[in-house]
């Protein structure tokens, strides 16, 4: 906020009669600077500071995104409005995307309303009150990384951790997005209050704004008895509404009062009450589809979203697969009070070679799988699961099948290696399959008893499919 005790507005139109219009109307509350080119809109935004700026993004029938962008840059506390005439959905999250917290359409209502639009900026940019410093949180492992998508990440979450502003985590399933809610909490000045999560999907129409809102006793049969909803469970600290693309249409009508006004209405009920709740919410939805086909309202998505931080797939962390399966395996054998093991040569290919699909939460269960399975010290690649094993195999013939491409060099290490890994899976199952019986075994795969036994002996296996000495 400036120093000044009256809020400073710049308004930023190339329409002097409408600039002109604004001007008068608020000045008689605000301290207000009034420009006309965008020259001179650079200039101010590097020499003052304002509290809100009222951006025409039509300025001079150019795009008005580089001066907004512009404005974040040397301005990153200040409130952006944008009007526009231009008022489709491309437009609106493009700006949004690039700062803009509010949006307002030409030709503006009313005087009136553009007031209560500066008010609502001003009550924002107020929520972001200092608080006393919060001790540095130690961030889960499903954060960890030093690939520079993730460093941005923490960035963010230490930056925006003391502010009251609604945060909205974007990323495909698994990515950690509830993690990121929890750390955000923890650094906050609300970590000592309560921390409540919800997943809408999982939630019918019927009850989503019961569990969220509450409602009074009567509300419909079977509510004997009041109820508090999870806002109110909530109060003083976050709540997080994880896949909030999912909610239904009458739930974001509440939702968006809720927001703008601070205040509760129960199911039932005929008072409102407040409420002080930061949201925080998260959704693997394309949230600019959602709101071109009207699944999801365009103002909530606004009041949802002033602050976005995008979680990156785990495909895109390069090694930072590695780091998370080191720290994810040291947690999981601490937790089963056993030595923890180490990754061979093979598996740590195999691990970054995964696309990983389910992210951060299948290399989670990838580990406890391998780890399950494994007796040895160093998990090998027959213990990690069939999926990302089996595609570690297909690249291994595809490396040297692809024409376009030199083969993998030292052609009979390479070889071995592969025949050696497709042995091991290969004789495991088939004497898992057999129950160990060698005859049928050996009838089942057309290789001999006495080659058998010597294939077994080779790979490391006894009868039953286990490494000797491997049983535990």
């Amino acid at each position: 906020m400036a120093t000044s005790s009256i809020p400073r507005i710049a308004l930023v139109n190339a329409d002097a009669f409408l600039l002109k219009k604004w001007a008068d109307y608020l000045a008689s509350r605000y301290d207000v600077r009034a420009i006309e080119s965008p020259t001179h809109a650079h200039r101010c935004f590097e020499s003052e500071r304002f509290d809100v700026v009222i951006l025409d993004l039509d300025i001079h029938d150019r795009d008005g995104l580089w001066l907004l962008k512009d404005l974040r840059r040397s301005q990153p506390a200040s409130e952006a409005i944008i009007v526009s005439d231009l008022t489709t959905a491309d437009v609106v999250v493009s700006a949004m995307r690039h700062g803009a917290s509010d949006f307002l359409c030409k030709p503006i209502e009313s005087m009136e309303s553009l007031g209560h639009r500066v008010e609502e900026a001003l009550a924002r940019v107020r929520t972001v009150r200092p608080r006393a410093p919060a001790a540095p949180v130690a961030f889960d492992c499903m954060l960890h990384g030093d690939s520079p998508s993730m460093q941005r990440v923490r960035t963010l979450i230490a930056r925006f951790a003391t502010s009251d502003l609604p945060v909205m985590l974007l990323g495909a399933s698994g990515t950690g997005k509830e993690v990121a809610a929890r750390a955000l909490h923890a650094s906050s000045g609300r970590a000592d209050k309560p921390f409540v999560a919800i997943n809408c999907a999982g939630l019918s129409e019927s009850l989503i704004d019961s569990e969220l809102f509450g409602y009074e006793r009567g509300a419909f049969t079977g509510a004997n008895a009041p109820h508090k909803g999870l806002f109110d469970t909530a109060d003083g600290g976050t709540l997080f509404l994880d896949e909030i693309g999912d909610v239904p249409p009458h739930t974001q009508v509440r939702l968006l009062r809720t927001l703008q006004e601070g205040e509760v209405r129960p199911v039932g009920a005929n008072r409102c009450h407040h409420v002080d709740v930061r949201v925080i919410s998260a959704t693997n939805i394309e949230m600019k589809r959602a709101i071109e086909e009207e699944k999801f309202r365009l103002d909530l998505y606004f009041r949802l979203s002033p602050i976005k931080i995008e979680l990156p797939p785990l495909r895109e962390r390069g090694r930072d697969v590695l780091v998370l399966a080191e720290k994810l395996i040291t947690a999981c054998a601490e937790r089963a009070r056993r030595r923890v093991p180490t990754l061979s040569a093979s598996v740590c290919n195999a691990l970054l070679s995964y696309e990983w699909p389910g992210n951060v939460r299948e290399l989670k269960s990838a580990v406890e799988y391998a780890l399950s399975l494994s007796r040895s010290e160093v998990i090998e690649i027959e213990d990690l699961p069939p999926s990302v094993a089996d595609q570690h195999h297909t690249r291994l013939i595809d490396s040297v099948a692809e024409p376009s491409e030199a083969p993998p060099p030292e052609y009979m290490k390479n070889r071995k290696q592969w025949q050696a890994e497709f042995d091991r899976r290969y004789f495991e199952q088939l004497l898992r399959y057999t129950h160990g019986n060698l005859s049928e075994a050996s009838r089942y795969s057309g290789v001999d008893r006495s080659n058998l036994r010597r294939i077994l002996k080779d790979i490391g296996l006894d009868a039953c499919g286990f490494r000797p000495g491997s049983r535990g």
